[in-house]
């Protein structure tokens, strides 16, 4: 973001944007991928072809550096909060890597988007949600003032 507001580059491709992102930047958001639950392969529930996200109220949950992953404790918290639960978040993680092996140790549970799955995971395991799950967005970010016509042409084939 600091390069994309000193006009270092010109779009940004940020994950998951921060909703405070739209207020500076216009965002274009190009897919949604939808939340699994990660946990370890030993759990009760990790044989399971789907499970209900209530299922995991009583699990410790795996959270999320904020600095690395900006909001995604807040949406962890809110997906289950729409089922009735505030998860118990401890063991901030800095990598995806480092969330895959604490829960793979057995030192709780956390919910990634799927494609988290692509990366080796041994000792943990991810479980498609029934819905209504929780998705996180991918999306494009640019300055608002003055864009490139080459950017506002892409930014339009993606809408």
């Amino acid at each position: 973001m600091k390069a994309l507001r000193s006009g270092r580059i010109d779009l940004a491709l940020p994950g998951n944007p921060c909703p405070e992102l739209a207020r500076e930047f216009e965002l274009v958001v190009l897919v949604r991928i939808p939340f699994q639950a990660v946990l370890p392969d030993n759990h009760l529930l990790a044989l399971r072809k789907r499970i209900g996200l209530a299922e995991l109220k009583n699990e410790i949950f795996i959270g999320f550096d904020e600095d690395q992953f900006p909001g995604r404790n807040d949406m962890i918290c809110r997906a289950c909060q729409r089922v009735g639960f505030t998860p118990r978040l401890h063991h901030r993680v800095e990598s995806l890597s480092a969330l895959l092996a604490k829960v793979a140790a057995g030192s709780g549970v956390t919910l990634t988007p799927q494609e988290v799955g692509q990366l080796p995971h041994p000792g943990a395991v991810l479980i498609p949600l029934k819905p209504p799950f929780p998705s996180v967005e991918s999306a494009a970010v640019f300055r608002k003032r003055e864009p490139k016509p080459a950017l506002v042409d892409l930014m339009a084939s993606l809408r």
